[in-house]
Formats: C-alpha cells, structure tokens, sequence
C-alpha cells in the first residue's frame, strides 16, 4: 500500500537529559511505534508549573510515526517518561519524500 502524506505525523516530545532522551528514542524505535526519532540538543523551555515560571534546557524528540499510532505513542511515554506531564504533541506531515513517508509507514506496526 502506498504511503500518504496524511498517513504520517511528527511529534515532539522534551526530556532534560541525553541518556533518558536516547532511552526514550530507542523504546519507540524497539516497539514500532516510531520509524525514526532526531534528538534535538539545547532547546530552552520557558514554561509555568505549580505557579512558577521554570527556565530549564532540555532535548527535544522529533519522532516520525503514523498519524493512527499517536495515542499509542502518547500512552507509551506517559509510562515510560520520567516527568508529571511530559509535553507530547504532534503535527501531521502535510509533504515529504513520498520514499521516506513509505519508510515510516514500513518501519512501524499497524495500528
């Protein structure tokens, strides 16, 4: 079956630390729930939590999946990353290389 462009998405998730970044990449690599995850070093997160403003570097995940994985993805790093409320959020891939889009799609289990 070809791959669409509305079959795939990105996501991205932050972490605030290398080892626990390349933990969490390899997992949905190793579980098919990922085709391919970019670790992206030295972002700043400026963000409000328990009523405080928090300046923190972390890593940010860029993880390549199929649109119809992303609550699976989700429910994964809820059980597997270490902070409260780890940011998950996704875009759908609206164009690309319609070979790596079939990668993703090749490289991932069926929903």
């Amino acid at each position: 079956m070809a791959s669409s462009c509305k079959e795939a998405s990105a996501v991205y998730i932050t972490i605030d630390s290398s080892q626990k970044a390349e933990e969490l990449a390899k997992g949905l690599v190793d579980s098919e729930l990922a085709a391919c995850v970019n670790i992206i070093p030295s972002v700043k997160s400026v963000y409000k939590w328990e009523n405080q403003v928090h300046v923190d570097e972390e890593l940010l995940l860029m993880v390549k999946t199929r649109s119809e994985l992303i609550p699976s993805l989700t429910e994964w790093v809820q059980n597997n990353h270490p902070y409260d409320c780890p940011e998950v959020i996704s875009v759908p891939i609206t164009s690309g290389n319609p070979a790596y889009l079939q990668f993703v799609t090749d490289s991932t289990k069926n929903p």
